[in-house]
Formats: C-alpha cells, sequence, structure tokens
C-alpha cells in the first residue's frame, strides 16, 4: 500500500498556510529572507520567520512588507508582522482568499514620505510656561 495523501497533506509543513490565520491573526518576526521560486517557475523571496515557518511573497504582499521597511531586506530581519486571511485575494481571475502580511513598526520616514507631510526637526521649547498642580 502507498502513502496516504490525506496523512501527507495534514501533516504539519513549514510553509505558512492560509487556514492557520484564518480564525485569527498570527504574528511572526522576520529571521531571514532568502530567494524563492513560485510553483510556475518565477523569481520570489521567502521568508523564514523565528521558529522556522516560512512564508513565500507575493507581489502584493512583498510590496507591503518594502513599502514600509525599505528595499534592501535586510532591513526586514527582527521585524513582526501580522498575518491575517483575506477573504478578497484572487488566485488569478478567482477570488479564493489568501494571506494578507501587515507591517508593524512601520518606518516614520515612509508614513511621512506617502502622506506628504513635513516635519521640523529643530524641537520645541516651553518659555515661561505657567503650571498649576492643583
Amino acid at each position: 500500500m502507498g502513502i496516504k495523501y490525506s496523512s501527507f497533506a495534514a501533516s504539519s509543513s513549514t510553509y505558512l498556510k492560509a487556514d492557520e490565520v484564518k480564525d485569527e491573526p498570527k504574528t511572526f518576526t522576520i529571521d531571514s529572507v532568502e530567494p524563492a521560486e513560485t510553483p510556475d517557475g518565477k523569481p520570489a523571496l521567502q521568508l523564514i520567520f523565528v521558529g522556522g515557518k516560512k512564508f513565500t511573497l507575493n507581489k502584493t504582499n512583498g510590496a507591503i512588507l518594502a513599502g514600509s521597511y525599505g528595499d534592501d531586506t535586510d532591513t526586514w530581519i527582527g521585524r513582526k508582522i501580522v498575518v491575517t486571511f483575506d477573504p478578497n485575494v484572487m488566485y488569478g481571475t478567482k477570488r479564493t482568499g489568501g494571506i494578507r502580511v501587515k507591517a508593524l513598526g512601520i518606518k516614520v520616514a515612509s508614513l511621512l514620505a506617502a502622506s506628504k507631510v513635513t516635519v521640523d526637526p529643530t524641537p520645541t521649547k516651553v518659555e515661561d510656561a505657567d503650571f498649576n498642580i492643583a
């Protein structure tokens, strides 16, 4: 008798699956980022989380992290991300649901650039303030 597919599919995998975050988002810390390939042979990036779980980034999730943590993936190491299930994720032309990432500890510079807000780096000095403590 051969190996039963059901026992293989149910086994714990090192790759993060959408079902693992379907009911509740999870927070992971990025341990490393490595080059990888998608199933159809296209280049991709793979996140390896502290604890060994792996997650291959699609373009959308990669853009979210690059926009938040910068283009250099070395700056992603040690950063925390929240992984959630999004029922609106598309695979080709079908709405299948899938994983979305949310960056934690977003760079202030990225937020400022996105909002086009300028910040005066000179600290404001409080002089002759009248503080009454009752």
